[in-house]
């Protein structure tokens, strides 16, 4: 969890960059790190300050229709 939480915080800035990661359209990159964003409340992960650039990317997904629409009822039940 640490090891994940620093190599994500190290790399911040790319996810404020555009809006998807490192692109105007949403890529595969985006379908691999929204959920996994999704889960670190679930996973007991706190992403520090200097990370807020990641908080605000996962917010931007979470809020698109096809993120939501492609949710397990168990997968919303894990920030309810």
């Amino acid at each position: 969890r640490k090891a994940l939480r620093d190599e994500l915080t190290s790399n911040a800035p790319a996810f404020k960059a555009s809006k998807f990661f490192l692109s105007s359209e949403i890529s595969l990159a985006d379908c691999a790190f929204a959920p996994l964003i999704w889960r670190f409340q679930a996973l007991g992960i706190q992403l520090p300050r200097e990370a807020q650039p990641i908080v605000d990317y996962g917010e931007r997904i979470f809020h698109s229709q096809a993120f939501t629409r492609s949710m397990t009822p168990e997968e919303r039940a894990l920030r309810a």
